[in-house]
């Protein structure tokens, strides 16, 4: 984060002496952002998510489309070179209100555009990546699934079935046979911050 001066403090949430939860609005590379961060005596840890407001503003059913188009490096999943959110919030306002936005409405804007004297070249680049921002949709598109219908079945009724207590015995011993490390410096302790949603009253 830059300094502290240009974020204002939107809230906090004390975790004990030295540690707390800060909820901060600011810009971070000329985008306006919300900061949630883990501070250890008022200094910045790595704990955190920050989150930009011009994405928030994209209504959920429509946000694979902009990550289609702008691609996600967390999934290793490439964008359109030189495309922002600005550029597709300004372009595509339907983005922000219609839940039946799609791709195709993307194509036909893009050659709309193209038809005028002098496009901007984005769309140009919309087009000729529009097979890399079909194939990034159709992999985050949770709503078509790879499952048959068995498949679908046995995790409906997993979803359906009562919670089980937090058994900490049988989830460290999980952990240590897949040899997951490095989750937590003592796994112990942050279960049990989570024992509170897990147990059946």
């Amino acid at each position: 984060m830059t300094e502290e001066t240009e974020w204002e403090l939107l809230g906090r949430i004390p975790r004990d002496a030295k540690n707390e939860w800060k909820v901060t609005k600011g810009v971070y590379w000329k985008l306006d952002v919300v900061d949630i961060r883990l501070y250890n005596n008022d200094k910045p840890t790595k704990k955190g998510i920050r989150l930009n407001l011009d994405e928030i503003k994209v209504l959920p059913q429509n946000y694979n489309l902009v990550k289609a188009l702008l691609g996600d490096s967390s999934d290793n999943l490439p964008g359109v070179k030189g495309l922002g959110i600005k550029t597709i919030l300004s372009e595509w306002k339907s983005f922000t209100y219609d839940p039946n936005a799609s791709l195709q409405d993307v194509w036909d804007h893009c050659e709309t555009q193209m038809e005028l004297e002098k496009p901007k070249k984005i769309f140009a680049k919309i087009l000729h990546s529009f097979d890399k921002v079909v194939d990034n949709f159709a992999m985050m598109d949770l709503h078509q699934t790879q499952l048959d219908k068995s498949e679908i079945d046995y995790v409906t009724e997993i979803m359906k079935s009562p919670i089980p207590d937090l058994q900490t015995g049988a989830f460290l011993h999980l952990l240590d046979q897949d040899k997951i490390e490095g989750i937590t410096k003592n796994t112990d302790t942050w279960l049990e911050n989570f024992r509170g949603l897990t147990t059946v009253s």
